[in-house]
């Protein structure tokens, strides 16, 4: 029986560009902040910038455990397969 050829480099490859991806995106500090306006959407434009940059922060973080889940499956695959691989072969000796 063939073993599945897992191509452990792209698999990295890939998991290292969506890496990069993430780590593109960057958290920012809403600077200068207008503390003294009395423009009543000044207030919850703040509180929504500061929303949006958790939610960044929580997106890289989500996208990095997916990367990293990426090259884990990619190893597990390839220790299965090879494990398969190596019972069918003793199976037809």
């Amino acid at each position: 029986m063939p073993s599945i050829d897992i191509n452990q480099s792209d698999v990295l490859s890939h998991s290292s560009g969506i890496k990069g991806g993430a780590s593109s995106i960057q958290v920012k500090s809403l600077s200068p902040q207008d503390s003294e306006s009395t423009i009543s959407g000044n207030v919850e434009c703040q509180a929504a910038f500061i929303k949006s940059q958790t939610m960044l922060s929580q997106l890289m973080s989500a996208v990095q455990r997916e990367a990293n889940l990426i090259e884990q499956l990619g190893t597990e695959f390839q220790e299965a397969d090879k494990c398969l691989a190596d019972m069918v072969s003793h199976l037809s000796s």
